[in-house]
């Protein structure tokens, strides 16, 4: 709790001889847009403050990991998540993995009803929290995680056994997400699952 706090202290305040987490910000992320055809695209852009991204992330490495899985799971066209920039053929094609909606021989209707299901697997992250020594006896620490993202912080009392959302959110203080964060708990709940209440 008190590294999720000093980040979001840091982050608030700017402290002058604090440089540890000044920079580490999700840079980048992954943007949809519908070409002259009809067919949706996937991009990684940097992040630009009007346009809403489907998933943020820190380095571009990462970005293209997430869209390398999505076009194997999804059966998506590299060319068409700009993987693949050349003229020659679409190396999706000789694998299997795309179906051909770069060649036309498949309708947008049906490409892009492939897409919004990729994009919703990235939504798709559980709901938990993690729960810890309180302050007090009567209380736990507690820090909540919604759909994969840092929800907030705050303290629950010990005879109160959160179950779903709306039990917990009544203790928690909301406070602003970032990708230090999010890896921090991901982290933290591979570590010690035992203090893990999925909801």
């Amino acid at each position: 709790m008190a590294a999720v706090l000093e980040s979001t202290e840091i982050r608030k305040l700017w402290p002058v001889f604090n440089h540890s987490q000044k920079r580490w910000e999700d840079v980048y992320g992954i943007y949809t847009y519908e070409d002259q055809n009809g067919y949706t695209r996937l991009a990684i852009e940097k992040n630009k403050k009007r346009l809403v991204a489907a998933h943020t992330f820190h380095y571009l490495v990462e970005g293209h990991t997430i869209l390398r899985g999505l076009i194997r799971e999804y059966g998506l066209c590299p060319k068409y998540c700009f993987l693949q920039k050349d003229t020659v053929a679409c190396t999706g094609l000789e694998t299997g993995q795309c179906k051909g909606a770069c060649e036309k021989k498949e309708t947008p209707e049906t490409y892009n009803a492939r897409v919004q299901e990729a994009l919703a697997s990235l939504s798709r992250e559980e709901s938990f929290l993690i729960l810890d020594q309180g302050v007090s006896p009567e209380e736990r620490s507690c820090i909540l995680v919604e759909k994969g993202s840092f929800y907030g912080m705050g303290y629950i009392p010990v005879d109160v056994a959160p179950t779903h959302l709306d039990q917990v959110r009544d203790f928690i203080q909301p406070y602003k997400e970032n990708s230090y964060i999010r890896n921090l708990l991901l982290g933290y709940k591979s570590k010690y699952p035992s203090r893990v209440v999925a909801l």
